[in-house]
């Protein structure tokens, strides 16, 4: 200290001025850093400042007083003995006045204190914040809330001049509270499956009052409410958080906004606020990217966004496309409105428009809140990449964020592909159970049905209609699963159902009469199928989805190779739709290059499905999500080619990984590839696996495949029997046991299919003359 007096003592008063100001700079600096780091409360950076400036006046006193603003004399000469140093001098008095009071032991010592009071304040102010102690203690300290607390949050009530703004701040502020890591907000998805359980109108959305009963009723702590009022051309907003069981209020907070332009930045600044009230680490909450680099500058934008994410929440996905291609069209770098735009797309079925969405979401991933970020990794790897694995991890890491976070853990199970449909299952109950929207209902039936659990699909779709009451996919779910039961005449029923009920709709008019084609093509009714298909092509190309109107109108192709065995038709049947649906005229996702390759290498023409499948490698975009498809038809495609052990060995290589994704079974395919191979023993096996998997579409593959599987099951387990003497009596029976589920099949087929009817239907009837009986099925998903 002495020398640092002493130092100060030989500088003038504007070397002075400099240290001073150089040593606050650095002192402002220290404290930033120490506040970012620590967490320290925002006011001790101005509270710093302030006693720099302060500092300030005293620093410039003392050296005036210290130095003077004149250069120091010489000495005079001395007159004396005294004067010459000869007798001891006086002591030197102490300075008085102003030397005395401005000292520079002084002004040192008293900027040492004043930081040193600054730190004990913000010390003091921590621990309070810590434990719950006073107007710095935090909601989840005082036990009010407890950390990852789910919470509601109310629509804002708005200008009467802008009614749709308090909704768009609305969503804003739950995009920037998807950074926190103390609150967890109860989704979209969820408040519309409480509305519609508190028999409320979800469109209605969601004020205050209702905000408050729904936190009731559903278990949730807390509320988020705000409004916004203009005032004189500004906008102040307000929010509060409030207790769900009595409407007190925990905590309220303001800000304002000069403008329009400046509504997003107050939203930023309010959440911020609640953020660090409720709890979070105030070193986090800083370290958060601005709303508007997360989200979007553009208030137009996000109104269209908001508008959109509750069109999609309630399941009114045509609406919700169009806004959110408003809200792109306004600002391309919207990551949040592209992914949920994907999110429209996949449900709509337009594969293009799907792998453009999630690619321009990936592409501005850096725009997105930490969660939005990895949902939007995950959607472009299971969408565009094909890396279905990254998919899995990305959204394993979601639920890891946040277990209640019911759309990761909806597309996970989607990701799974029916590869672990105990897990899948368990993942889609959890959107059930949150009260989501319908989708978690018509998925969580899929996996149930590859488990055999059909009555309880069905049950499921009863909750679901409770619920959903107008809702055409239930009723959709209902044919699905019947289907897959082969409870056939109920599916049929439910079918009518679905027609009659829902006139108008995508379900009614496309993909029910769908199911009735599958159907009549499984009982050998090709004239109806053929039929109900030139009826249905016209709906299915208005509703815009180019793999749906591919894959019907090949429908026919497929049931007159195997249920009529007419090859020449069937070909005349896939070139008639080649030329009305050109590959080319289609977006490359949406060509179906694939199903072509894959339908002429089953006819037997290996050079063209070749072509197709170079064609598909030329036209497919990096990273195309359809390789096992790919692999699946170049198998095929060396079967027909006469390539039998490699095809064999390529299918057994696709079957090992994952057999219960595959739509149009692996199985059937290995019967028909070890039947080519002269090896019975394999293709009863293989067979007998596609007979009786368990899988929510296996109708789709099924209207082709398993009338042609039974029917060749009794010819080799008859051919097997008489290799030995005395024939085998199993097989005798298992010969019998699928001629008769043959014959069951086809009892109403067509008349040009009758004659392979009489003909199984005699071959049972020398079986039984010979006292064989049938031995039942021997698996489940008859």
């Amino acid at each position: 200290m002495k020398n640092l007096v002493n130092e100060i003592h030989r500088r003038s008063l504007w070397q002075v001025l400099g240290i001073y100001l150089a040593a606050s700079w650095i002192v402002l600096q220290v404290v930033d850093v120490v506040g970012n780091n620590f967490g320290l409360p925002e006011w001790v950076a101005p509270a710093a400042l302030i006693l720099l400036l302060l500092g300030l006046p005293v620093v410039l006193a003392t050296a005036f007083v210290q130095e003077g603003l004149t250069a120091k004399e010489p000495p005079p000469a001395p007159q004396s003995l005294a004067d010459a140093g000869e007798v001891p001098p006086a002591l030197p008095r102490a300075p008085s006045g102003a030397r005395g009071l401005f000292t520079w032991r002084r002004a040192l010592l008293g900027g040492v204190a004043a930081f040193a009071l600054l730190g004990l304040a913000a010390a003091g102010w921590l621990a309070m914040r810590a434990l719950g102690i006073g107007p710095a203690a935090t909601l989840v300290a005082q036990g009010v809330l407890d950390e990852r607390e789910p919470i509601v949050v109310a629509d804002f009530a708005s200008p009467p001049d802008e009614p749709d703004l308090g909704e768009a701040l609305t969503e804003a502020l739950r995009i920037e509270l998807g950074n926190s890591t103390m609150l967890d907000v109860v989704d979209g998805a969820a408040i519309t499956g409480a509305l519609r359980r508190m028999r409320r109108d979800p469109a209605e959305g969601l004020a205050r009052p209702v905000a408050l009963e729904l936190a009731v009723r559903e278990g949730y702590k807390a509320v988020i409410a705000g409004e916004v009022r203009k005032l004189a051309g500004a906008y102040q907003l307000s929010a509060e958080v409030l207790q769900a069981s009595d409407g007190a209020s925990l905590a309220g907070f303001r800000e304002t906004a000069r403008d329009a332009d400046g509504l997003i930045e107050a939203i930023d600044n309010l959440s911020k606020d609640l953020r660090q009230k409720a709890g979070e680490s105030i070193r986090t909450v800083r370290g958060s990217e601005p709303l508007d680099e997360v989200s979007t500058a553009s208030l137009d934008a996000l109104r269209l966004y908001s508008e959109g994410v509750r069109a999609f929440d309630l399941d009114d996905y045509g609406r919700a496309r169009s806004l959110l291609e408003e809200a792109v069209a306004i600002d391309s770098g919207f990551a949040m409105a592209h992914r949920k735009l994907g999110a429209v797309y996949q449900n709509l079925r337009q594969n293009q428009a799907l792998v453009d969405a999630m690619s321009a979401a990936y592409r501005y991933r850096e725009r997105l809140t930490r969660p939005e970020r990895l949902h939007v990794e995950a959607a472009y790897h299971m969408f565009v990449d094909g890396d279905r694995q990254a998919a899995i991890r990305a959204f394993e890491q979601l639920l890891e964020l946040d277990p209640d976070d019911t759309g990761a853990a909806n597309n996970l199970a989607v990701a799974l592909d029916g590869s672990d449909p105990a897990r899948e299952a368990e993942l889609y109950r959890r959107g059930v159970d949150a009260g989501a929207g319908v989708i978690s209902y018509t998925n969580l039936v899929n996996p149930l049905a590859n488990l055999g659990r059909y009555d309880e699909a069905l049950a499921v779709l009863d909750e679901g209609e409770q619920r959903f009451p107008d809702a055409a996919g239930i009723a959709l779910g209902r044919v699905r699963v019947n289907a897959a039961a082969a409870r056939y005449a109920e599916a049929r029923s439910a079918i009518a159902a679905l027609e009659e009920g829902y006139r108008g709709t995508y379900e009614a008019g496309v993909l029910g009469p769908w199911w009735s084609i599958a159907l009549d093509g499984l009982a050998g009714r090709l004239g109806n199928a053929r039929r109900t298909t030139n009826d249905v092509l016209p709906k299915a190309r208005e509703g815009g989805s180019a793999s749906d109107l591919v894959n019907l109108a090949m429908m026919p192709a497929y049931q007159r190779l195997y249920a009529a065995g007419d090859r020449p038709g069937a070909v005349s049947i896939a070139e008639g739709v080649l030329q009305r649906h050109p590959l080319d005229s289609f977006a490359p996702t949406d060509r179906q290059t694939l199903l072509f390759a894959d339908f002429f290498a089953r006819a037997g023409d290996a050079a063209r499905a070749e072509r197709l499948l170079d064609k598909w490698e030329r036209d497919r975009i990096a990273g195309d999500p359809s390789p096992f498809e790919y692999a699946e038809s170049r198998a095929l495609a060396d079967l027909a080619g006469g390539r039998v052990p490699a095809a064999i060995e390529a299918l057994e290589r696709l079957d090992s990984p994952a057999p219960a994704r595959c739509l149009r079974c692996l199985h059937f395919d290995l019967g028909l590839a070890y039947d080519r191979a002269g090896d019975p023993d394999a293709a009863i096996d293989a067979y007998e696996r596609h007979v009786n998997a368990r899988h929510a579409f296996r109708l789709l593959p099924g209207h082709y495949s398993l009338p042609y599987a039974h029917e060749r099951l009794g010819a080799l387990y008859a051919e097997r029997a008489s290799e030995t003497d005395p024939p085998s009596s199993e097989d005798l029976a298992r010969a019998a046991e699928h001629y008769g589920r043959f014959v069951e099949l086809w009892t109403e087929a067509d008349e040009e299919l009758q004659p392979r009817v009489r003909a199984a239907r005699a071959r049972l009837e020398e079986l039984r003359r010979r006292g064989v009986a049938s031995a039942g099925p021997s698996g489940g998903g008859r």
